[in-house]
């Protein structure tokens, strides 16, 4: 076999395709560097077999090296588009897709091999491509398959380009694309259109313009894994250095004057790269340990900061214990204080209502009509004392976690009518309508206590009158849910606002900007009263309103009788 200085360098390409599969492989194992390795491992065998196809001695053995280019040309067609459906995810390969190309690989092996119907016998031609070969009666079925894969896997590489979160994702797969489609159309050209009208001479070119698409493919993935771009075209040109090298003592070619020209080139370029990256890594060993040394010293002083800031947070908590135990203290005393004071109010003021009342009935003999009216003022004033401080008892207690409660399995809608016919006066006086539902079973009993809840219901509309408009309305709705029982109350009042609606039951003596407007002389009681009576029976209260002017809707939520 006469070896050319062509042949030679289709050989030299081919093992350096096959260092990029290998080198990218090694520096990511996942599915994208497995797939391109095959992809690679494909084109090297192809890039190979042309080379030999070129020094082919005998039509016999040129017959059987086209034949197997173009075996191993359909395979990297159906593996071209392995790789896109995988890259760069990572993804799997369809099983109906993946064994049904596999098995056409199968019978175009059975169709190039054992028949002429792809590719006929070889001729003779002369000059640097020695032989050409005729086309079987079949021969559109490779283009098919090569064409179909090829052009598939630039529609999945196109999608995927426009698809990437990434900006510059997106960039690297545009330049991916373009890359690939301008640089495997050469190739394509002289190996495949040209042979098909019987131009033969320039197949050579072809394996040595491929190295162009195969480069754009690993950068690409070399890229996308964040691998060290220098160290692997090192890795590459000392693989193909030491295969050249290797095969160069087992055979007598002579290399000439271009040959040891390129082979000096690639030794000075690989030679760069490697002091290149011994030098890097050397400083980056200097870098490491100074910055070894700086954490070192920054980890000490960090430990003393931990130390200090731990002994600081151990005395802000004993402090804050401290604190919390007399604030406990303190609100307990509160309590009680209340509790007595409030107990010590209610004797005297029961005394006075007493007196008051025997006057009205004349005990004490007649009542002029001036005095009768001055007496029945003191009275009222005194009921409201009284309800007052009953008021703040009660709320001391709940909050005590005194159990107060008599509760019962009870509907709350004779309740609600009471309560209802209580304000009837003030209703009429401002003309507003109340809507509710009659039927009974839109009242399921429910755990209450009857004289307390009343309260509850008492304080909230009696709010949706006090602070509704003037020829407004008044709506209640019920539902359930889960076994729980929810009222609505919904009124056409003034309207809370957002910042207003959080603060209304948590404190004492909080009212609504419009409420205070409307009502000066309002002690802020009635809904914290209310809700500590709703929390002692399992159930919330809440308070919604989109603003001043708006709606407002109470809606309490309490536990339906088992």
């Amino acid at each position: 076999m006469e070896i050319t200085g062509y042949a030679l360098t289709i050989w030299f390409v081919s093992l350096l395709i096959g260092s990029l599969g290998v080198v990218v492989f090694r520096g990511g194992n996942n599915r994208s560097s497995r797939m391109f390795f095959v992809t690679v491992f494909l084109m090297t065998l192809w890039t190979a077999t042309i080379g030999l196809f070129t020094v082919s001695q005998t039509a016999e053995t040129a017959t059987f090296l086209v034949k197997l280019c173009y075996f191993w040309g359909t395979a990297i067609g159906v593996f071209f588009l392995f790789f896109f459906i995988v890259y760069p995810y990572n993804r799997r390969v369809p099983r109906p897709l993946f064994y049904g190309l596999i098995g056409s690989l199968a019978a175009y092996l059975f169709l190039y091999f054992f028949t002429d119907l792809i590719i006929g016998k070889a001729f003779y031609i002369g000059g640097i491509v020695r032989y050409g070969w005729e086309f079987g009666s079949l021969w559109f079925l490779f283009y098919l398959i090569f064409y179909t894969c090829f052009l598939s896997g630039f529609v999945i590489l196109f999608r995927r380009a426009r698809h990437f979160a990434s900006p510059e994702d997106r960039r690297n797969m545009r330049y991916v694309f373009w890359g690939i489609l301008i640089l495997i159309s050469p190739p394509t050209l002289v190996n495949i259109i040209f042979p098909q009208f019987g131009y033969f001479r320039l197949i050579w070119l072809g394996p040595i313009m491929s190295i162009g698409w195969v480069s754009v493919f690993a950068y690409s993935i070399v890229r996308y894994q964040q691998m060290n771009i220098k160290a692997v075209t090192a890795e590459v040109l000392a693989s193909v250095m030491t295969a050249v090298f290797f095969a160069n003592i087992f055979t007598e070619v002579s290399w000439g004057t271009a040959g040891r020209i390129v082979l000096f080139v690639l030794f000075l370029v690989f030679g760069y790269f490697l002091l290149r990256s011994v030098a890097a890594e050397v400083r980056q060993k200097e870098l490491l340990a100074k910055l070894n040394d700086t954490l070192t010293h920054f980890n000490q002083q960090l430990q003393e900061r931990v130390r200090e800031q731990t002994q600081a947070l151990k005395t802000s908590y004993e402090v804050e214990r401290t604190a919390r135990v007399e604030l406990e203290k303190l609100n307990d005393a509160k309590n009680q204080f209340i509790m007595i004071t409030q107990h010590h109010l209610r004797t005297p003021l029961t005394t006075i209502r007493w007196y008051l009342e025997s006057i009205t009935q004349g005990a004490f003999g007649a009542v002029a009509p001036e005095l009768s009216q001055a007496v029945a003022s003191v009275k009222s004033a005194a009921e409201r004392l009284t309800h007052l401080i009953n008021n703040f008892l009660d709320i001391t207690e709940l909050k005590a976690g005194k159990d107060i409660l008599a509760i019962a399995a009870v509907s709350i809608q004779p309740m609600m009518r009471a309560v209802l016919e209580e304000l009837r006066d003030d209703m009429k006086r401002l003309d507003i309508m109340v809507q509710y539902p009659t039927d009974d079973a839109r009242w399921p009993a429910v755990m209450v206590d009857p004289h307390k809840f009343k309260e509850v219901l008492f304080i909230v509309l009696d709010n949706a009158v006090r602070y509704n408009k003037k020829g407004g309305s008044i709506a209640l709705t019920t539902d359930t849910a889960h076994d729980r029982f929810i009222l609505k109350i919904e009124n056409t009042g003034l309207g809370i606002t957002k910042a207003e609606q959080g603060r209304l039951f948590t404190d004492l003596f909080q009212r609504g900007e419009a409420a205070k407007r409307a009502h000066p002389v309002g002690r802020g009681l009635g809904l914290a009263l209310a809700r500590s009576i709703v929390s002692a029976h399992h159930g919330s209260i809440r308070i919604e309103s989109e603003g001043e002017e708006k709606t407002v809707t109470v809606v309490i939520d309490l536990p339906l009788a088992r």
